[in-house]
């Protein structure tokens, strides 16, 4: 089923903190969000991947790139492959 918003706040923040644990220098390195299958999502999965990248950067202090991508369509993987 859908998971709320702030579910997928906490997921992400878990997988950067055990990608950091892994190896203390990955802290330093820059990181961003893919959201994948974005053709497939509920139809406010936009708004959703949107909502997300400022709750990062409000609660990180930084930008934290958050780029939507569908394989299927080709969208968002010119995007993916400038960031």
């Amino acid at each position: 089923g859908e998971r709320p918003e702030t579910d997928v706040l906490e997921e992400v923040e878990m997988l950067r903190k055990e990608a950091c644990s892994y190896d203390p220098l990955n802290h330093e390195k820059p990181w961003l969000v893919v959201g994948t299958k974005c053709d497939s999502l509920h139809r406010d999965a936009l708004f959703h991947l949107d909502s997300l990248y400022f709750r990062l950067r409000a609660r990180h202090g930084r930008e934290v790139p958050v780029v939507g991508t569908s394989a299927r369509f080709g969208l968002g993987l010119t995007r993916l492959v400038q960031t």
